[in-house]
């Protein structure tokens, strides 16, 4: 199982399921009382965010790309609930995580 399509000769890919994605901001951010925002919206957020190395941080990456943005992370680490916790206690509203909807 993948969170993005396998490419060879020999690999069939066919999509199970889609999970929604969202963003995690502060309540005293500006995009917080939103209910949708588009990814480009976020270009000029500080992230925090997954490392590297995570299928997540790969796709959210690619979200911002084609949105014609680089994100900015001022934090990276390997727990989403130390993440969270970066993010409902950031009373600047500076930060922008995303996380799958389940």
């Amino acid at each position: 199982m993948s969170h993005s399509g396998l490419l060879g000769p020999d690999i069939v890919c066919e999509s199970l399921l889609t999970d929604a994605t969202n963003v995690i901001v502060p309540p005293s951010h500006r995009l917080a009382p939103r209910r949708s925002i588009g990814h480009a919206e976020l270009q000029d957020e500080a992230f925090v965010g997954l490392k590297k190395r995570y299928g997540m941080r790969d796709l959210m990456d690619q979200y911002c790309q084609r949105a014609g943005f680089v994100p900015r992370h001022t934090f990276e680490g390997d727990e989403a609930t130390t993440l969270r916790a970066l993010v409902r206690g950031m009373g600047s509203g500076l930060c922008a995580r995303y996380i799958p909807e389940s």
